[in-house]
C-alpha cells in the first residue's frame, strides 16, 4: 500500500481508536492502489497495520467513484 494514486479530491484518512472514540491521525491525498475491502487489514507506511473501517463513494453505476478510504490503526 505504499503507492497512492493522485486522484484530485479523493483522500485516505488514518484513524486511531482511543478512550474518547476515534481520533483522526492523518489525511493523505489520493487513494491506496487497490482499494481494500471493509475489514481488510493493510500495511500503511509510517503507521503500521490498519483495518479498512470505511469507504465513502459517490455517483452510481459506471459513474461511481471512491471519494475516501478510512483506515483505523490496529
Amino acid at each position: 500500500m505504499a503507492n497512492y494514486t493522485k486522484d484530485v479530491g479523493s483522500k485516505t484518512t488514518i484513524w486511531k481508536d482511543g478512550s474518547g472514540g476515534k481520533t483522526l491521525v492523518a489525511t493523505l491525498p489520493g487513494l491506496p492502489c487497490g482499494v481494500p475491502k471493509l475489514g481488510e487489514v493493510v500495511y500503511v507506511p509510517n503507521f503500521g497495520k490498519a483495518e479498512c473501517s470505511g469507504i465513502t463513494q459517490s455517483g452510481s453505476g459506471i459513474n461511481q467513484t471512491v471519494d475516501e478510504v478510512q483506515l483505523t490503526i490496529k
